[in-house]
């Protein structure tokens, strides 16, 4: 168990890192599919869970701090394949 554990914290530091560099860089490009403000939602709730995640792994629950993570990657996800937004990991 306790390693799993690491394993899911090393994961976790590792995702919230390429995150955090995301949410920084983040370019928003299309505007005819969505306004910017829509855009601009999606990415401020990929920034909250974002911050759930930090909160989390900083109580050491690094199980759900990783589902934080991974969802905030899905959303950015989502943004860039829909040519809303433009970033690298």
């Amino acid at each position: 168990m306790r390693e799993e554990k690491l394993k899911i914290n090393e994961r976790t530091n590792k995702y919230m890192a390429s995150t955090e560099k995301v949410l920084r860089e983040i370019e928003t490009l299309d505007k005819s599919l969505l306004s910017e403000a829509d855009v601009q939602m999606v990415i401020n709730s990929a920034r909250n869970y974002y911050n759930d995640s930090k909160h989390y792994y900083e109580k050491k629950d690094y199980a759900t701090a990783l589902a934080s993570i991974t969802y905030c990657e899905g959303l950015l996800d989502a943004l860039r394949f829909l040519g809303l937004a433009d970033f690298a990991w």
